[in-house]
């Protein structure tokens, strides 16, 4: 799942992977992305979405992982990943 558009339809959609076994929806990982006024290359809470929100709905699914993508740069990638990890270990959910 690709979503970074907006948090209501994103938790729109949460909600329906929820109840998966009514929708027969499967999604076992969360593709996590944040933005700011159209830039890319953030790491994951540098920009305007509502992560805390998010991945609180998305914690009684049944979730594998989240895969990171940051967009940046080589060279700025694993600081950006490693700047997405602290955050989202930061949230505590």
């Amino acid at each position: 799942m690709d979503d970074v558009r907006c948090n209501d339809d994103f938790l729109s959609l949460l909600h329906r992977i929820e109840h998966h076994d009514a929708t027969g929806i499967r999604c076992p990982i969360i593709h996590v992305k944040d933005m700011r006024e159209g830039k890319i290359g953030l790491a994951v809470g540098e920009g305007t979405l509502d992560w805390k929100t998010i991945l609180a709905a998305a914690k009684p699914l049944p979730l594998q992982n989240y895969a990171v993508e940051t967009g940046a740069h080589a060279g700025d990638v694993m600081e950006k990943l490693r700047l997405s990890e602290v955050y989202l270990r930061d949230l505590s959910l």
